[in-house]
């Protein structure tokens, strides 16, 4: 007698006895957001430079600007001007 029904049904490929997987439904993965890339403008450029010469911090230009902290950073070193940690100083007592 053969079993041609269930989960020890022979498998197509006729190799003997062996558990036919069962078909489940495949969950399809979520497309990510792509982001947008833009270029900087000069504008954008001499906005960064008044930051800088300001000493604002780093997550407020991002804000202002609409740019991830770390293309701040990198723009910042491709143009040669200082940007980012700036610790405030602790008064002594």
């Amino acid at each position: 007698m053969e079993v041609t029904k269930g989960p020890m049904a022979k498998t197509q490929h006729g190799r003997g006895w062996a558990r036919r997987e069962r078909k489940m439904p495949r969950k399809i993965a979520k497309k990510s957001k792509r982001v947008a890339r833009r270029g900087w403008s000069t504008q954008d450029e001499k906005e960064l430079r008044r930051h800088s010469r300001s000493k604002t911090p780093v997550k407020d230009i991002s804000k202002a600007l609409k740019r991830s902290v770390t293309a701040l950073r990198q723009k910042a070193q491709s143009l040669g001007i200082p940007l980012g940690h700036r610790r405030s100083k602790k008064k002594r007592a």
